[in-house]
Formats: structure tokens, C-alpha cells, sequence
């Protein structure tokens, strides 16, 4: 939004939104440097040399954890590709596709991907993270397939609500992933 209202009202565009980044990344290291922070553990974390020994093992251990890894960090990459494809060319995409030359319009679309999919994150947490991360990349994919449709045939509509749809599967497999991933 900052990069699309600098372009518009011709406020050094290439410059502005770096420095507001960085005058807010400030503000968020000296607030996070003086509130306060709870003490230290007095117990030192659990290391794997503090693990209970297992009746089956090691490897039958780690055999038994790659399945669900291995589909969260292939629902991890799968959701930060799409996120990030959006990112960097969903101004691009709707400048293109649509002829709407106008850069708020391309800014709404990764505002409206972003903020759907974390309200989706939010709700998501409450629920079961290897469902939501199964869900989430089913229809990260189906809202690919749509968004690439809708953009072939020029649809516009159609392109931004498998943007949106996208946004959802986004945040639901990201969550479902982390969560998969942190059991």
C-alpha cells in the first residue's frame, strides 16, 4: 500500500517505502528493547542427550517423523511460493492481464491475498494444523489452476477471487504446516 500511494501521488516511490519500512522496523526494536521480559528458565531445555531412551530406538523414531516433515516442508514451500509469486508480480499481473494501469488496484490485490490469509492463520490455530495444512494446499493448487484460468480467458473476477482463494489456502497451510511441523 505504501509503494502504490508513493507511486500514485509521486512521493519518491523508490525510496519512500524503504525508509517508512526501516523508520518502523526501528520503532519496533527500541519498543521491543524497553518493555519488559520475563526471567530466564531456571531449567535448561530439553536437549537430545536428555531424551527418555526408546523401547524401538532411534531410526525407527526418525522413520516415523519424515512422513509428516517431509508434508509440512512441502506444504511450507508450497505456500511460500505462491505467497511470494503474489508478492512480487500481483501489481504486475493485474497491470498486464487486466490493463488497469493504475498501481493501488495491483497493491489491493497482495493487500486483499495478505490480509485474507492471516485472518485464515488466526482461525486456523484453534484448529487441527495437519488438516488445515492438507486443506490449505489442496486449494492453493485449485486456486492456482482458477487464477491461471481466469487470467487466460480474462476473466478478471475470476483472477481476483482465486487470488483471494489462494490467500486462504496460503494462510491455512502455512499454519497447518508449522503446527504439523511443531508437534
Amino acid at each position: 500500500m505504501i509503494s502504490a500511494a508513493a507511486l500514485q501521488l509521486g512521493w519518491w516511490p523508490t525510496r519512500l517505502p524503504f525508509a517508512l519500512l526501516a523508520g518502523l522496523s526501528l520503532v519496533t526494536a527500541l519498543t521491543l528493547v524497553a518493555l519488559p521480559w520475563p526471567a530466564a528458565a531456571r531449567e535448561p531445555a530439553t536437549s537430545v542427550a536428555n531424551w527418555p531412551e526408546r523401547p524401538d530406538g532411534v531410526l525407527p523414531t526418525l522413520h516415523a517423523i519424515r512422513v509428516p516433515f517431509v508434508a509440512a516442508a512441502t506444504a511450507l514451500i508450497l505456500a511460500w511460493s505462491i505467497g511470494s509469486t503474489f508478492m512480487a508480480l500481483g501489481p504486475t499481473f493485474t497491470a498486464r492481464l487486466f490493463d488497469l494501469n493504475d498501481p493501488a488496484v495491483g497493491a489491493f490485490t497482495v493487500v486483499g491475498f495478505q490480509l485474507v490469509a492471516g485472518i485464515v492463520q488466526f482461525i486456523c490455530r484453534q484448529r487441527d494444523p495437519a488438516t488445515c495444512m492438507i486443506r490449505g494446499a489442496v486449494l492453493v493448487v485449485a486456486a492456482l489452476l482458477a487464477c491461471t484460468f481466469g487470467a487466460w480467458v480474462g476473466l478478471p473476477l475470476l483472477f481476483v477471487g482465486s487470488v483471494l482463494a489462494a490467500g486462504i489456502g496460503y494462510g491455512a497451510a502455512f499454519v497447518g504446516a508449522a503446527g504439523t511441523g511443531t508437534w
